[in-house]
Order: C-alpha cells, then sequence, then structure tokens
C-alpha cells in the first residue's frame, strides 16, 4: 500500500489552477504537466500514479478538450490504495453539463472518492494539506 501523502495533479490542462495550487500545498506533488509530451513521460506518469500518489487529483473545468481524465477517474477509485478527490470548476458549463458534472460526482461518491463543486483552491488545499 502507498503511504506517501503524495499528490497527483491530474485533470485540465489548460487552465492556471495547478500554478495557483501549488504555492498552497504543503503536501509533496507530482505535476504532469510538460512542454513536450513522449511515451517515456507517459511512464514516468503512470509510475506515479500507480507506486508514489496516495492520492489522485483531479480539476474539471470547460477548458479542457481531451476526456481522457474521466477514463483516469474511473480507474483511480478502483484502487483500494488510492484517495481520489474530484473538483469541477462549474464556471462557463452550460446547465446540461453541469447536470452531468453533478452525475459524475454523484459516482465518484459512491465510490468512496470525494468529489465537489469549486470552493476554491485555498479550500482544496486544506483537504490535501490534511
Amino acid at each position: 500500500m502507498i503511504n506517501n501523502n503524495k499528490v497527483f495533479l491530474g485533470g485540465a490542462c489548460t487552465s492556471n489552477w495547478r500554478k495557483d495550487l501549488i504555492p498552497l500545498l504543503e503536501i509533496d506533488y507530482f505535476n504532469p504537466i510538460v512542454e513536450e509530451w513522449s511515451e517515456d513521460l507517459r511512464l514516468v506518469v503512470e509510475k506515479e500514479k500507480e507506486f508514489e500518489c496516495d492520492i489522485h487529483l483531479y480539476m474539471i473545468d470547460s477548458t479542457m478538450t481531451g476526456k481522457y481524465t474521466f477514463l483516469e477517474i474511473g480507474v483511480s477509485l478502483m484502487k483500494n490504495n488510492i484517495i481520489t478527490i474530484v473538483q469541477i470548476n462549474p464556471d462557463n458549463f452550460t446547465n446540461k453539463e453541469l447536470d452531468n458534472m453533478e452525475a459524475i460526482l454523484n459516482l465518484v461518491a459512491e465510490n468512496k472518492g470525494i468529489g465537489y463543486f469549486d470552493d476554491g483552491l485555498e479550500y482544496l488545499a486544506t483537504i490535501l494539506n490534511n
């Protein structure tokens, strides 16, 4: 079982949430965002998620263009030794999209994860640091 108190910062890649969150963290973290993506880096990310990070955080916001994060959330929820946290920034989603996001949060909660709509990065940092 992993017990590193290290958080994987997954989710939306095109917004600045990581840049704003990282200075607030007292916990160790892994930021998968790099200038140029490669297969070698994918293997590093998978190793971090599997063996180093016992908390997987996924930020979902309207800037996301890909859907891979949703699969990652499901995989993280299936692992007994991982705490999965999903935060959704509701800005710029349609009402229908927000209904879908609420359904995602309900599934996360039903599978022993933590999911909520954005309460700010300070609140998120408090959860992670404790």
